[in-house]
């Protein structure tokens, strides 16, 4: 399986969907790709009330799992308050277990919303 920019994904973590969605039903997608000692998840979609406990439940295990979680926003199109709660727990885990987790190609529309919020200050973003 290929991704647009043609890495190459090992697996799809998470595919979230709402058959009721006026967008044909997709929400979000998560796909990882390992490297290394740690893990490219990239995340597709929103992460927002309907998909963020979905989200959590892919999301924290690999805290357990990876030294190095790299989370692509690239086409994350939305997070909620939700979503911020799902990210803020899986760097309070990675914290404590002495992993390091980053955010990368995070859109600015999003990052407005970390600054707003905070946690531009809580979370390591490239």
């Amino acid at each position: 399986m290929t991704i647009e920019d043609s890495r190459s994904v090992d697996s799809i973590v998470c595919n979230i969907t709402n058959p009721d969605d006026e967008q044909g039903g997709m929400r979000m997608t998560v796909k990882l790709m390992k490297q290394g000692e740690g893990v490219v998840l990239f995340l597709e979609g929103r992460i927002d009330t309907m998909t963020a406990p979905e989200a959590q439940e892919a999301l924290l295990p690999m805290a357990d799992e990876y030294e190095n979680l790299t989370l692509d926003f690239d086409k994350v199109s939305f997070v909620s308050s939700a979503g911020l709660r799902v990210l803020l727990m899986l760097q309070k885990k990675c914290n404590a277990q002495g992993r390091e987790m980053k955010l990368v190609h995070v859109k600015q529309s999003i990052m407005e919303v970390f600054d707003m919020t905070g946690f531009s200050g809580m979370l390591h973003i490239e």
